[in-house]
């Protein structure tokens, strides 16, 4: 789930990880797949994957990052 704030990677009903949206500093995209890297400088970098709906979360970061 992505908000204007975090970036969560949720499983079930807990919070496996809550990123602020501020400290990715860049996203890497598979070229072939579904997955994508967030770069998180002060933590570290997150590999997701989402077959289904990886151009939708990368709009939502990008909207995020631009208000």
């Amino acid at each position: 789930m992505v908000t204007n704030k975090y970036v969560y990677n949720l499983s079930k009903n807990t919070i496996k990880r809550k990123i602020k949206t501020t400290s990715v500093s860049g996203v890497t995209l598979s070229k072939m797949g579904s997955e994508f890297v967030l770069h998180v400088p002060e933590e570290y970098d997150y590999r997701y994957s989402s077959f289904d709906k990886r151009d939708k979360i990368l709009e939502m970061l990008v909207h995020s990052f631009c208000s």
